[in-house]
């Protein structure tokens, strides 16, 4: 399983390289960077809430895009 928390500590508190992140946990580099874009994009702000869950992180990172969002007109 992803150490998400780990992935982002080492990024915001000991500001590693995505590569060195990558190597620590041994993911891909991309991953990682895809990670930390995500958790921004999402609104994610570090450090993290004391109550910010795991389910709620990995409902930010998952890799599955957005659902498609209709346009209200277009279908009235």
């Amino acid at each position: 399983m992803l150490e998400i928390r780990e992935l982002l500590r080492l990024h915001y508190d000991v500001h590693l390289s995505n590569r060195d992140i990558a190597g620590t946990l041994r993911l891909s580099h991309g991953t990682v960077g895809q990670c930390i874009q995500r958790f921004e994009a999402a609104g994610g702000t570090w450090p993290l809430r004391e109550d910010q869950s795991d389910r709620e992180l990995r409902q930010w990172l998952s890799l599955r895009p957005p659902e498609p969002r209709l346009d209200a007109e277009r279908w009235a």
